[in-house]
């Protein structure tokens, strides 16, 4: 079995995995793809032989991966794909080529590669015309909900979950609006990629008292009241990293330390021996990256207390949770003077995450859900 997974990442992953690519190799981009630890292809180990070769990663937003397809494949679509594409009103965020054009490309690699599978993550594709593609070329077309895509002012933009054979998201409310439409859908969590290794991890210092790493995107902008709460608190030993100073307001710039992501993003986190983690305007369910990359490098999770917390990590032993700023802050001071319980807690985590929450566990649980639906045998 052949699935092609259709991309579309924050710019700073996008340059990191651009510098690294010098031609249309599967392999070489599934590889860096999990060295970066942005993402798993074992993640598909259940349902192809190889998923470094089986799995056709896309990077829809990036403009040097695109045009090496092109450059290195010389490909005629048929008729029937060019009325297609005449017909549909074409929509992209990517700022690069015209969005016909745009659209051409992803069209060839679909055409090219014929997969079994085509899983599409962007929510700024048009999902009609990956719809009228797979009538053509008889594929199943499977949606991956990004649960920012369930925020305020995107809502609106998914009206197409009925062209989807099937839907998974690590978001609950997502998974209920597309059985809603009658879709077939699942709740699959995310999971921790341990790249570089946890022994290398594990070897990092703690050089970091208090760390916030993620975005202040609109839809996390609700983030920043928490964290200017933390920066009064505690102004000397407060750290944060995000995709640029320019994201945060003035009084917070002088916490700013970088911007870092997939392995290095992993390296400040075991460095830290308290990570701070909230999940901004999206709508109330515990299901971000962060949970499982800092409880996986070992380090003391702090996150908001949201419902599904609980299902992944037991509070207060595994992880600690807060409800509002004043209890965040408390629980901070708290567990900076308590060496022993906080690094107790780290480990507990650590260990849940090691044993429930890796690509191995959620390749099983997606496997299962495909089969379920009749999506595989």
């Amino acid at each position: 079995m052949r699935i092609l997974v259709i991309y579309q990442f924050y710019r700073g992953f996008v340059e990191e995995i651009e510098k690294r690519i010098d031609s249309f190799d599967i392999v070489k981009i599934n590889s860096v793809l999990e060295e970066l630890s942005i993402k798993d292809p074992r993640f598909y180990s259940e349902i192809v032989e190889d998923p470094y070769k089986d799995v056709i990663p896309v990077l829809f937003n990036s403009e040097k991966f695109q045009k090496l397809f092109e450059a290195e494949n010389s490909i005629v679509l048929p008729p029937s794909i060019e009325y297609l594409l005449n017909r549909v009103e074409l929509t992209t965020g990517a700022d690069f080529y015209a969005k016909r054009d745009h659209y051409i490309i992803l069209a060839k690699q679909i055409f090219y590669f014929r997969p079994q599978i085509v899983i599409v993550t962007p929510y700024l594709i048009n999902y009609i015309f990956l719809f009228g593609l797979k009538e053509i070329l008889k594929f199943k077309l499977l949606g991956y909900i990004n649960p920012a895509a369930m925020s305020p002012g995107i809502l609106s933009k998914f009206k197409d979950y009925k062209v989807f054979d099937f839907v998974y998201s690590p978001f609950l409310p997502a998974v209920i609006k597309a059985r809603g439409f009658k879709v077939p859908a699942e709740l699959i969590p995310l999971y921790f990629i341990p790249k570089p290794t946890i022994t290398e991890l594990e070897r990092e210092k703690k050089r970091y008292d208090i760390v916030f790493s993620g975005s202040f995107h609109y839809v996390h902008r609700g983030r920043l009241y928490l964290i200017e709460e933390i920066a009064k608190a505690f102004p000397k030993n407060f750290y944060i990293f995000t995709q640029t100073e320019q994201a945060l307001p003035a009084n917070l710039r002088k916490f700013y330390k970088g911007s870092v992501f997939g392995a290095d993003n992993l390296k400040v986190l075991a460095q830290s021996k308290i990570v701070v983690n909230n999940h901004g305007d999206i709508l109330p369910w515990a299901h971000n990256l962060r949970l499982y990359e800092t409880t996986g490098v070992g380090t003391f999770l702090l996150t908001d207390n949201l419902p599904g917390l609980s299902d992944l990590f037991e509070i207060g032993k595994e992880c600690e949770a807060y409800y509002d700023s004043e209890q965040c802050i408390k629980l901070i001071a708290k567990y900076l003077e308590d060496d022993k319980k906080r690094e107790e807690i780290a480990r507990a985590g650590q260990e849940k995450t090691l044993k429930f929450h890796t690509a191995k566990q959620r390749a099983k649980l997606f496997a299962e859900s495909l089969k379920k639906y009749g999506i595989i045998k």
